[in-house]
């Protein structure tokens, strides 16, 4: 009979082993996959925050929120683009951003002012596309880690509350960089600054919260 009741205890012990297992393997698996996400975000912030630290030092700060504006309402389509804007050269308004913009990336020619060649045109357009992209991306990401924390914290937290903190800490730092990434502010300097102070932090947490 004690025989019995020793198999039976250790039947049941086997079974918890196997659960708490099975869910660290499930967590492991959540975090890794929202430890990737947060770094794809802090990507797509690092590009939208560069990308505007040096449109906004090619244009000047009396031109940067328009050029911004500019650049996140071009159409997808290149021939939109192209037949509307581009052949005007100097004529239509927004020549003079095109125009600081393309001599600073050195695919517009000083010879040349605002965009008249199709080639010219595409190197901005391509630009303006994958600004579009990752500004968006910003957005997405964010409210989708938003919602993930949420579940990770229902179903984790009591178990692995150590892990979630180090993932957490990491993610709140890049949500916090995604906001300003997206709203700059104050002088060219000062965004530049923070800019370097955000990727230095992030750096760190990212560290510490690569644990598997």
């Amino acid at each position: 009979m004690k025989k019995a009741i020793f198999l039976f205890l250790a039947f049941v012990m086997c079974l918890s082993l196997c659960a708490c297992g099975t869910s660290a393997a499930k967590f492991q698996e959540a975090y890794t996959e929202t430890y990737d996400k947060i770094e794809t975000l802090n990507g797509s912030c690092e590009y939208v925050s560069s990308l505007m630290y040096d449109i906004w030092d090619a244009v000047g700060v009396d031109y940067a929120h328009d050029a911004f504006v500019y650049m996140l309402n071009i159409p997808e389509d290149f021939k939109t683009y192209w037949d509307n804007n581009a052949p005007y050269g100097g004529v239509y308004a927004y020549a003079d951003i095109e125009d600081r913009i393309g001599k600073a990336y050195g695919w517009l020619h000083d010879t040349t002012y605002g965009i008249c060649l199709s080639s010219d045109a595409e190197e901005f357009h391509a630009m303006c596309m994958e600004f579009q992209s990752k500004f968006a991306a910003v957005s997405q990401l964010d409210e989708e880690l938003a919602e993930e924390f949420k579940t990770l914290r229902s179903s984790y937290y009591e178990d692995f509350g150590t892990e979630f903190d180090l993932l957490y800490d990491y993610y709140v730092e890049v949500s916090s960089f995604a906001e300003f990434s997206q709203n700059p502010s104050g002088s060219l300097r000062s965004f530049g600054q923070e800019i370097d102070t955000y990727q230095s932090e992030i750096s760190k947490l990212a560290k510490a919260a690569d644990i598997y």
